[in-house]
């Protein structure tokens, strides 16, 4: 498998289009670093623009530990990325000008040592920043060198030279060393940093209280005296300040995934969670429909503008939307959705992501990649039901802790929700004659309540938010159980009687 993750949308695609020209199966686009340490690849086709969490060097250093082959892009001033690429071993440099043909001609001819030994002696030079050097001529006095064989005397001055050679020769050796083992340190606590939060703390603390019945009455009663306890259990929800979730809802037909995301944003924001609603469907733009406010050049910006998060509007103190006005042409490519995803992940404790049916691919498996949950949104027809594990088979090995939202749900003999998830998620027949037994960790549901969802349209207001809904305790139920919102503290008295 190839990965190409230059960072640069526009180059991505003409390596992907030179791919498919010269018969090279196997690849996807990767936009985002972390994905490269998830997933099995043969080869990395990669350049400084990627974006991420992680340290480039890091990066560079965990691939190569997998015996990945790296094709790195950059420049030829760029001595610090190029340095880092002989470091470990990399002679795939491409330098400017790069373009499709170039990478496509060095994937299948590897590059060699002495491919790239002119850019070596450029950065490891004294000299390298000094844009007079002839490094051609450096090249020739280097190659003369190696014609000569070097004699050592055992004795007089050049047995010195030679102590001395070695003492620094050991001196080096003892520097790498250390080198080496600054950046293990420094993957075993990018390790401990990335490690997930699942569940919020669970500190329980218990309280006995001890009454004692000792008096002359009861030792007559009792060949023993008898001891009433009583036990106060209280039971402390934390949450961890860094807990954060990035939620898909996807559907793979019209089910109402976006009302369903909506609601759950605006539910997630009612409880002083920060919240952030991406729309990827730039065509329709249903997510605009659900609030009044004015939502031009949202996403339009979004290729040109540094500080992405900045292009949120603001419906409430804690929730920020991205979407863009019905009447407004958005078009930029999968680097800055992804871009735009990190960043907002980076800025919220809850992204909820309305994913579009009309994204390639490639740009889905990057989100469902990043997400730490995926939500399904289905409805009771069983025509629906029995295409969504056909349409889901290409993106199984993304959706990770998967759950279904039954949606317009209404209680049904043979389509309850236990029903729904044995009869066309488990042990699944496809058509193409595969198998598929899909791990969904809950079952959801969402009252049928079309009148308040089609008033909340008329109004631009989330339809929860009406009086009288049908859908309200559903979506709060749902988000507590993907995000406790606060500190929660329940208490439970008992009384435990023994002799």
């Amino acid at each position: 498998m190839i990965a190409i993750a230059t960072g640069i949308d526009a180059l991505d695609q003409r390596i992907k289009q030179k791919f498919e020209e010269n018969n090279i199966k196997d690849f996807m686009i990767v936009n985002y670093r972390e994905f490269l340490l998830k997933s099995n690849f043969d080869v990395v086709i990669i350049s400084k623009k990627l974006i991420g969490n992680i340290e480039l060097e890091y990066l560079i250093l965990t691939l190569r530990e997998k015996d990945i082959r790296i094709m790195y892009l950059t420049n030829k001033d760029a001595v610090g990325e190029i340095r880092l690429c002989f470091k470990y071993g990399i002679n795939d440099i491409l330098t400017d000008p790069i373009d499709a043909e170039l990478v496509v001609n060095v994937y299948k001819e590897p590059k060699k040592f002495s491919d790239v030994k002119k850019l070596f002696l450029m950065v490891n030079s004294k000299n390298a920043t000094d844009k007079t050097v002839d490094f051609d001529r450096l090249m020739e006095i280097s190659e003369e060198q190696n014609r000569i064989k070097p004699t050592i005397d055992t004795k007089g001055s050049n047995s010195k030279k030679e102590v001395k050679y070695e003492v620094k020769k050991e001196i080096k050796k003892e520097k790498e060393v250390k080198e080496y083992e600054r950046i293990l340190r420094m993957k075993e606590e990018q390790e401990i940093e990335e490690e997930p939060v699942h569940i919020p703390e669970t500190v329980v603390k218990t309280v006995e209280k001890e009454k004692h019945f000792a008096g002359k009455e009861d030792l007559s009663r009792y060949n023993k005296k008898e001891v009433i306890r009583e036990t106060i259990q209280e039971t402390v929800y934390r949450v961890p300040s860094d807990y954060k979730k990035v939620i898909v809802i996807l559907g793979t037909e019209p089910t109402g995934k976006t009302t369903i995301a909506v609601n759950m944003a605006w539910c997630f924001s009612q409880q002083h969670i920060k919240t952030i609603l991406i729309d990827t469907d730039f065509k329709k733009k249903d997510v605009y429909f659900h609030f009044d406010k004015n939502f031009s050049n949202c996403l339009n910006r979004l290729a040109e503008e540094e500080n992405v998060i900045n292009l949120g509007i603001d419906v409430n103190p804690n929730l920020k939307i991205f979407t863009e006005n019905k009447d407004c042409e958005v078009e930029f490519g999968q680097y800055d959705i992804m871009k735009l995803i990190v960043s907002a992940k980076n800025h919220a404790q809850v992204v909820i992501i309305d994913l579009s049916h009309d994204l390639d691919e490639d740009t889905v498996r990057n989100i469902l990649e990043i997400a730490d949950n995926s939500i399904v949104v289905v409805d009771q027809k069983v025509t629906t039901l029995n295409r969504v594990p056909e349409d889901l088979a290409k993106f199984r090995g993304q959706l990770h802790n998967m759950s279904i939202i039954i949606n317009r749900y209404y209680p049904l003999r043979h389509l309850e929700s236990d029903e729904i998830k044995s009869k066309f998620f488990e042990d699944v027949d496809l058509p193409s004659g595969k198998e598929f037994n899909y791990i969904v960790d809950k079952v959801h549901t969402v009252s049928d309540d079309a009148k308040s969802v089609l008033q909340g349209l008329a109004n631009r207001i989330p339809a929860m938010e009406l009086k009288n809904n049908f859908i309200a305790d559903d979506i709060k139920k749902i988000c507590k159980y993907y995000y406790v919102a606060k500190d929660m503290q329940q208490k439970k008295k008992g009384f435990m009687f023994f002799k």
